[in-house]
């Protein structure tokens, strides 16, 4: 990392911030943050975020059985032992791109609010709410009262490989992209 290369002519300037303080000035600058998960050699994962977190170890259900270990860890990781540490990411995407059958439905993990919006499609014994014309990753059905977003989270990562992203493992808010501050004194 940098430190902010001379003293800005501004408070702001060029994605940098500089609070002034008499003599000395301290320099924010933003940096993405990264994330990762550790892999252990029974598929278990815990995040890498904090010691606290790496110590809860707890299943996933890997796409087609398949995760990194740490005798063919990915470009991307690294050994630690039998543990194989991965950078990884969140992605949101749609289940669905027509309307599912009733069996279907047991695909659908994550539960809606009733929309605001009068149903779309309501004939048959699944209703359809959408915002536009397409069934997407924002469409909601009902079936018997019940209503499904038609969306699916799951954790990307390094290597190609990916797990349903569990109830608060990787929280959305975190997901995206996101700049860690790093304050920098120079006197």
């Amino acid at each position: 990392m940098r430190l902010c290369a001379r003293r800005p002519a501004f408070t702001a300037v060029h994605g940098f911030a500089a609070l002034l303080d008499g003599m000395s000035w301290v320099c924010f600058r933003q940096d993405t943050c990264s994330y990762e998960v550790l892999v252990y050699p029974d598929g278990m994962v815990s995040s890498n975020w904090t010691s606290k977190s790496r110590q809860n170890k707890f299943s996933v259900s890997w796409k087609d059985g398949r995760f990194p270990s740490s005798q063919s860890c990915p470009g991307g990781c690294q050994v630690f032992g039998d543990v194989c540490s991965c950078g990884m990411t969140e992605e949101i995407r749609p289940v669905f791109s027509q309307m599912p059958t009733v069996s279907d439905l047991a695909k659908l993990k994550i539960g809606a609010t009733p929309p605001i919006s009068a149903c779309s499609e309501c004939d048959g014994s699944i209703r359809v709410y959408n915002q536009g014309q397409t069934v997407d990753e924002h469409t909601v059905f009902e079936h018997q009262g019940k209503f499904y977003s038609n969306k699916e989270s799951v954790v990307l990562v390094s290597g190609g490989f990916e797990f349903r992203n569990p109830p608060v493992f990787l929280p959305s808010v975190y997901a995206e992209t996101r700049r860690c501050g790093v304050w920098y004194r120079v006197t």
